[in-house]
């Protein structure tokens, strides 16, 4: 999958939320796309990062150097998030 089919994958599945999907990703396996797509079907979620081991959803991130991570920290006092590891 080129960058370009990635960038209008995440335009056709996330509406008003946030899809990142790290640059080592060359393509969107089906499960994953179907993962991501409930995800962002949830009203909490608004972040979604996507690496080739893991997916992270969140409704708040943060900044690492120039990295923009969903929170999925346990016991997080004000985030609502969870990561999957594939």
């Amino acid at each position: 999958m080129s960058n370009k089919k990635i960038e209008a994958w995440k335009i056709q599945v996330a509406k008003d939320k946030s899809i990142f999907v790290a640059s080592n990703v060359k393509s969107i396996h089906p499960v994953v796309d179907r993962i991501v797509t409930n995800l962002c079907k949830i009203d909490l979620i608004n972040y979604v990062r996507v690496t080739k081991e893991d997916i992270y959803a969140s409704n708040e991130i943060k900044i690492i150097g120039r990295t923009k991570m969903p929170v999925s920290t346990p016991g997080h006092p004000s985030a609502v998030g969870g990561h999957l590891i594939l």
